[in-house]
């Protein structure tokens, strides 16, 4: 002979007792509750506060717990360091001009021993050509190419860069640059930044945002990236 309580099911004793009695066990107003929750269509913050109380309300009468909402794209990727979301509004703060010459220095090291070994390994072209600038320039254009199109559409930054925790990004969108556009800046734009005893990069040092020349002509950003 029982009391009505099923060992296995703890509440299937309370709810037959309290059923024919005409009441409600507490967890049945938690699952009343919950199921008139799920109809609703509406999402405010008053819903997400009777959520919780009722998750800890649950818990408390022995129902399981709801688990929690998951976390959007965008605070996953800032919290493994990666770049925004495409088109999500950000506040981003412009790099100082020291620290964008001392990363330009770097990569302008870089580019130019790159493209010294490759004018070397096209041959002996250059000793028997009488001007062998051309071979010269056109080494360093596809070094420059290659370099600042793949580190700008791939990483955000060239090496320089990343090691003074900096990024170049598209203005407004914060995308990272595409390959002919990073071209562009790096060879036009820096050459017309430097052709009138270098204003175009000093401009950089009186802006509040600090944009040379080649960055206002090619719509770019250079910014301290949030960790």
């Amino acid at each position: 002979m029982t009391d009505g309580n099923d060992p296995k099911n703890p509440f299937k004793g309370n709810s037959d007792k309290s059923s024919a009695d005409g009441e409600l066990t507490p967890l049945e107003r938690y699952l009343a509750k919950q199921k008139a929750q799920s109809g609703s269509e509406e999402a405010s913050s008053s819903s997400k506060a009777s959520n919780h109380e009722m998750n800890d309300e649950g818990v408390e009468y022995g129902a399981p717990p709801i688990p929690p909402a998951a976390a959007s794209t965008e605070s996953a990727r800032r919290t493994l360091g990666g770049p925004p979301a495409e088109g999500l509004a950000v506040t981003l703060v412009a790099a100082g001009f020291w620290v964008r010459w001392l990363a330009f220095v770097i990569d302008t090291i870089i580019v130019g021993s790159i493209a010294g070994v490759l004018s070397f390994g096209l041959g002996f072209a250059l000793f028997f050509l009488p001007f062998p600038e051309p071979i010269s320039l056109l080494s360093r254009l596809v070094v420059i190419y290659f370099y600042y199109g793949w580190f700008y559409s791939e990483k955000g930054a060239s090496p320089g860069k990343m090691l003074l925790g900096l990024r170049i990004v598209e203005t407004g969108t914060h995308r990272n640059l595409n390959y002919t556009r990073a071209f562009l800046r790096e060879s036009v734009g820096k050459f017309i930044s430097g052709a009138i005893l270098l204003i175009g990069f000093l401009i950089a040092g009186f802006r509040e945002d600090k944009r040379a020349l080649h960055d206002l002509i090619f719509e770019s950003r250079v910014v301290k990236w949030p960790s």
